[in-house]
């Protein structure tokens, strides 16, 4: 296991040096690629050591094998060898930076002022809806908006789409002339709805909502506006790191406060751990088995480790080790998917597409239209494929995003995975033409779509095709705001090349 984590190290390696080579510093840093890689190193390499080696556990109960575990980071390491050459075969960013260069109008600036407080009332009419009883807010507690989701998904749906608005206003809040004062109005809207997102995120239990907007900001303000290199590197490498640590960081932070009992058993261990022969291991939910179907006995270093973390002195170092399992995990799905499916399932896919549609479009008919529409579909019918012990006795309120490998192998096996791999490659390297080419020509869209796919790399990496719907809704919303505007523009161009 280490040397394929030590061989994933190199892979990342040589893949920056060979972006750098053909861009700047910056630049590579700050490519989707690269911020891919990243993600999936922490959730397929990394994650496979920690569970190795005893030191996390899994959020649902499973058993794996050690091959499966091994087959399935070297399946990943070679998706990502996929997904690169798609990027490597596709155009190579511009070798200048373009700066903004047109100013937005008033008018501009009211129409997306006006989309984002539509789409805050909307969040309000949400939280009146389904997050109150009798005039008082509640929050929702762990997962039981999952629950409520069932049936109600247009309304969760509204709730959040002022995100998507606050990420579509960026392009205008950076490339506007401060000295207006419908900039000032644009800036206190986009402010409430900060405000707005810390409190929904309090409500829905979530961390990304606040997240997305101000990452969305930091990431257009550095490819805009940043034009010192050796700046640009440090910021780029801070604001990527912060937003990896960041999930499982606020994560550890819930249970600081109430930490777990503990029990006794010849020494004090704590209630998270079960013993695996001598050795206490904080993995009450994974059970690992080595090649000769036995549950695996750790010794040395790592046995080492996980009795530490099963002690109350590091109990905080091991909250926040399990928390990046908990938020990165995702090798464990994939060594399920492997030894759950047969060869021809691998070779030519489970359900031939049928999960992808519900992805991409049928997720968005509401029940009450679609009264037959299934309970479970999209990436919740992988999970019960993966996982259908969870389903027998209590509805499940946990949904665990199956990665992008899962989801590609999923619809039509190895085929599709390769073919989307190479595709979802091309498309990173078109967001980072994208935001390379700035705002310049108030081609604000493109930027914008590169903008949300960076902010939300975390769930191209977790979801695969589940994706898509949430570029559609950010399109949608794009369109709303800018669009009259580069139609306008794209004819000028047109008129201006008949000219010539």
């Amino acid at each position: 296991m280490i040397f394929s984590l030590v061989l994933s190290i190199l892979f990342i390696g040589v893949l920056f040096f060979d972006l750098s080579r053909r861009m700047s510093f910056g630049r590579a840093i700050l490519s989707p690629i690269f911020y891919f890689s990243c993600l999936w190193f922490m959730a397929f390499p990394l994650h496979a050591c920690l569970l190795f080696y005893g030191w996390v556990d899994t959020q649902q109960k499973v058993v794996i094998h050690q091959g499966d575990m091994i087959a399935a980071v070297w399946l990943s390491l070679a998706s990502l060898f996929v997904v690169y050459c798609g990027t490597r075969t596709a155009r190579v960013p511009m070798a200048t930076q373009s700066f903004v260069d047109n100013k937005v109008d008033n008018r501009r600036l009211c129409i997306v002022s006006a989309v984002i407080a539509a789409l805050i009332v909307l969040a309000i009419i949400f939280l009146s809806q389904i997050a109150s009883e009798r005039g008082v807010l509640l929050a929702f507690s762990g997962n039981e908006q999952n629950e409520a989701r069932v049936g109600s998904g247009p309304l969760f749906m509204l709730a959040e789409l002022f995100i998507y608005g606050l990420i579509g206003a960026v392009a205008a809040l950076l490339s506007a002339d401060r000295r207006k004062g419908f900039w000032v109005l644009l800036l206190i809207i986009f402010a409430a709805g900060l405000v707005l997102a810390v409190y929904m995120g309090i409500v829905l239990t979530s961390r990304r909502i606040i997240v997305l907007p101000l990452f969305a900001l930091a990431l257009a303000w550095l490819y805009t506006y940043c034009k010192r290199p050796r700046l640009c590197i440090v910021l780029g490498v801070s604001l990527l790191a912060g937003t990896i640590i960041a999930t499982p960081a606020l994560n550890s932070l819930r249970y600081v406060a109430a930490p777990p009992p503990i029990e006794a058993r010849g020494s004090v261990i704590m209630r998270h751990c079960r013993w695996v022969g001598h050795t206490p291991v904080p993995q009450q939910a994974v059970t690992i088995l080595d090649a000769n179907g036995k549950e695996r006995m750790l010794s040395g270093f790592s046995a080492h480790v996980a009795m530490k973390f099963c002690d109350w002195s590091l109990f905080g170092v091991y909250l926040f080790t399990q928390a990046i399992a908990s938020s990165y995990g995702l090798v464990d799905h994939l060594a399920t998917f492997l030894h759950k499916a047969r060869l021809s399932e691998i070779l030519g896919g489970v359900d031939h597409g049928v999960a992808w549609s519900y992805n991409v479009v049928l997720a968005l008919v509401p029940r009450a239209i679609w009264e037959e529409k299934p309970l479970h579909y999209g990436s919740v019918a992988i999970q019960k494929w993966l996982y259908p012990e969870m389903y027998k006795d209590n509805p499940v309120t946990m949904t665990l995003p199956p990665s992008f490998i899962v989801d590609f192998l999923y619809g039509f096996g190895l085929p599709s995975l390769l073919a989307l791999c190479f595709t979802l490659g091309r498309f990173l390297d078109m967001c980072h033409v994208w935001l390379i080419s700035g705002l310049q020509n108030r081609k604000y869209t493109r930027f914008i779509i590169g903008l949300f796919v960076m902010s939300c790399m975390f769930n191209v990496v977790r979801g695969g095709t589940g994706f898509i719907q949430s570029i559609i809704i950010m399109l949608f919303i794009s369109v709303l705001m800018y669009c009259d505007e580069e139609i306008g523009n794209f004819f000028l161009r047109v008129r201006r090349d008949e000219l010539k």
